[in-house]
């Protein structure tokens, strides 16, 4: 495998493959995201959110931290973006205005099912997977998120002939980490080339921004205490990068074939 820096803090596993986009998701429900006709026409407009990109990804994790800034900026540029939800409307609605009327197109999916998987992929170009979590819950275990959901989401991109495979993992994922979330991270990859030997990995850092769990929290802290904790006795060294350069990121890998 080929590995390249996406960004200062930011790895990718690149492997090239010529970008067409070959079908469209119309409709917003089970029965009513119906393939239709290859584009065929190419990118038209001026390239804004009115314009046709030709891209037409499937953006799991879109509810997220990092999923609302890739949604945002694939919008911007005209790409049709599926948005696989596991709620209710009220998940995705702050979705609908990053693209024009319609381009925005909501698919409910249960991660446990593979059917539904396929399903929103089914006529996507690009699919990216960005669902992560940094703690296990009754209902996920790291396996299941980390190398289950995304072995499956990686068969389902090559099954149904996406040009490309984002997968965002994590910076330090290695087999022999002392972290399990890590191990499993690394698993995730492993089992995600398996499936699409020609995806994109991403290993991003710990990511800020105006909503994150990670400078918010620390200041949460210092306003209750009065006083700012000090992780790993003071010696722990980090390197946090914005989320809006990891999502620039994601969309330098749509949109550059190599």
């Amino acid at each position: 495998s080929t590995t390249t820096t996406a960004t200062a803090m930011l790895c990718g596993v690149v492997r090239g493959s010529v970008f067409r986009p070959h079908g469209v998701a119309v409709g917003g429900r089970r029965g009513a995201f119906n393939k239709v006709e290859a584009l065929g026409r190419g990118p038209r407009g001026s390239g804004g959110r009115s314009s046709v990109s030709g891209v037409v990804a499937t953006v799991f994790g879109c509810t997220g931290f990092l999923g609302r800034y890739t949604v945002h900026r694939l919008g911007k540029i005209g790409s049709q973006v599926v948005v696989p939800f596991r709620g209710d409307e009220h998940d995705y609605r702050h979705l609908k205005v990053m693209g024009d009327l319609g381009q925005i197109v909501p698919v409910s999916f249960k991660p446990r099912d593979y059917d539904s998987i396929l399903y929103a992929v089914s006529n996507s170009n690009v699919v990216i997977n960005e669902i992560g979590k940094h703690y296990e819950t009754k209902n996920f275990t790291f396996e299941e998120v980390n190398i289950d959901i995304a072995r499956m989401i990686a068969r389902a991109a090559r099954e149904s002939n996406a040009t490309k495979l984002i997968h965002v993992s994590a910076m330090g994922a290695s087999e022999t980490s002392a972290s399990k979330f890590l191990r499993t991270k690394a698993l995730g990859e492993k089992a995600v080339l398996e499936e699409y030997p020609n995806a994109t990995i991403l290993r991003p850092c710990y990511m800020f921004g105006s909503e994150d769990n990670f400078l918010n929290t620390l200041a949460s802290v210092a306003r209750t205490l009065h006083a700012v904790p000090l992780l790993g006795g003071g010696t722990a060294r980090m390197q946090p990068i914005s989320v809006s350069d990891v999502a620039d990121a994601v969309l330098e890998c749509v949109l550059n074939p190599d």
